[in-house]
């Protein structure tokens, strides 16, 4: 309450000095003739003179006294409105310290920060700005966001960014959950990958590298592979081959029919698959060596791998080591080639998928999982998710994720729509 108390008056004091100077302005112009009578040094001496004949006596005193009441009505609004906003430096202890030299000893000074405003962009998306004539520190805002957005029961996300020389912004967000995609979402040439702070998050075709998507059961990984697939269909005319390998059988076998669509459904098939793009890739090598290319001027080709673990825990372990040999050497050199991997996976340990194949899949999307392996393995220490989000990822709603992107190494927290490929929808890609 006392740091309001401060910043409340910090506040009406300058308004209320300059509406008393305006107020003294005016009655001047109007009473000007008998004030020129005296000089400014005798209105000086007898300013009560001049407030009780020029000021309260002046019929206009009752317009003078609205003014006050405008103003007065305005501080009460803007203090009750930003209560919490004015308070919140003192209540997290946001403050830098000044030392300064009174004879002969030295004292130190606290300066709290300052509100400034608060900025609405839309719904769920709004900024406050602080700032200290000092400095203010950035780390320390981040250490705290837990905090602030408690004492301001705030349910969303905080991003902190510097504002100006000594200025802080927290911008504050929600993502939508079980948001519907709609057509105005697609992107040509781009694959759309969710909804961001800074809205639709897209990836063009040309900064897309060896990726895998990591999240435990009901995190929303299938349909996340749906939309995935929905945005590669939807941009056909970049694309060769789509190859789609599910040991189980049933997430993918619906597209089976779809035009430059190859599904596989057993180990063996996986492995001929493999071999096939191998074989691919080099002679889109000896391409380009002809033509002096760095990328490969034709068609892409993804191979999107359903649930690694299926082949990570196959019986056969020379069969499996060959897969994962062949999968190493297309995550090493394939990009070039526009040969692309997409993997899924529920665990990503030893077990699932060895540490070869997972250090050549640039691009790491993880989505609700209680793992810390997972965590560590695809984002990085736990420690540093608080600077992406405040949710923790075992609590993510279904579709939300973090994305690293493999491109730019930026991570950004997105959350996916629910899709529904219709019957109708299938058989009008699948011509």
């Amino acid at each position: 309450m006392t740091g309001f108390l401060i910043r409340f008056i910090s506040r009406a004091f300058p308004l209320y000095l300059l509406l008393s100077g305006l107020i003294i302005y005016i009655s001047s112009q109007i009473n000007a003739g008998a004030i020129l009578r005296h000089t400014t040094i005798y209105w000086l001496i007898h300013y009560k003179n001049y407030i009780v004949n020029y000021i309260i006596n002046d019929e206009y005193f009752t317009f003078y006294i609205s003014l006050y009441g405008i103003v007065t009505f305005y501080l009460l609004y803007w203090g009750a409105k930003n209560f919490k906003y004015l308070n919140l430096p003192y209540a997290m202890g946001l403050y830098n310290q000044a030392r300064q030299f009174e004879g002969h000893q030295k004292r130190t000074r606290v300066h709290f920060d300052k509100f400034i405003k608060k900025k609405k962009y839309e719904k769920n998306k709004f900024s406050l700005f602080f700032k200290n004539w000092i400095a203010v520190e950035p780390k320390t805002y981040n250490d705290k966001k837990e905090a602030i957005a408690q004492y301001l029961g705030w349910d969303g996300d905080i991003k902190v960014y510097r504002h100006k020389k000594r200025g802080i912004e927290l911008f504050f967000y929600k993502l939508p959950i079980n948001y519907k995609p709609s057509i105005l979402d697609v992107r040509a040439n781009a694959v759309v990958l969710g909804k961001s702070m800074n809205g639709l998050y897209t990836i063009p075709f040309t900064e897309l590298t060896h990726t895998i998507v990591v999240g435990e059961s009901g995190s929303g990984k299938s349909n996340f592979l749906h939309y995935l697939l929905d945005s590669f269909f939807r941009n056909s005319a970049l694309m060769k081959k789509i190859d789609l390998i599910d040991l189980k059988g049933t997430e993918l076998y619906g597209y089976k029919d779809y035009k430059n669509v190859h599904f596989t459904d057993n180990i063996e098939g996986v492995r001929d698959v493999l071999l096939s793009l191998k074989e691919e890739m080099l002679n889109r090598f000896d391409e380009m060596k002809r033509e002096n290319q760095q990328l490969y001027n034709g068609g892409y080709h993804f191979i999107v791998i359903d649930e690694i673990g299926t082949i990570g825990t196959y019986p056969d372990k020379k069969q499996r080591d060959e897969i994962f040999n062949l999968m190493i050497e297309i995550a090493q050199k394939g990009r070039a080639a526009k040969i692309l991997l997409f993997i899924f996976a529920q665990k990503i340990d030893s077990t699932n998928i060895p540490s070869n194949v997972l250090a050549n899949l640039q691009t790491r999307i993880l989505m609700k999982t209680d793992s810390d392996f997972n965590i560590n393995n695809t984002i990085g220490k736990k420690e540093d998710l608080e600077n992406i989000t405040l949710l923790n990822p075992d609590s993510f709603p279904r579709g939300r994720a973090i994305i690293k992107n493999g491109f730019t190494s930026e991570k950004v927290l997105v959350q996916f729509p629910l899709i529904e490929l219709k019957k109708e929808y299938r058989e009008m890609m699948a011509k």
